[in-house]
């Protein structure tokens, strides 16, 4: 009887993994358009052109740009 219950609880927790895999699953599917315009958005930052810094402020007797 033991061994009955605890086969009874292991495919119940499978069961409750199984189905929270499938909800995340579809939050992914539905979030995937928000990913894309982040990770797009991320790119664009990254490969921004910098610009050189200019200085402000006083410089000392030795020092140059």
């Amino acid at each position: 009887m033991l061994s009955s219950v605890k086969m009874r609880e292991m495919l119940l927790t499978n069961l409750d993994i199984l189905l929270k895999l499938e909800y995340l699953e579809k939050q992914a599917f539905q979030n995937t358009a928000d990913i894309k315009v982040i990770f797009d958005s991320l790119k664009r930052l990254l490969n921004a052109s910098q610009e050189p810094i200019t200085h402000v402020g006083y410089r000392r007797l030795n020092e140059k740009d």
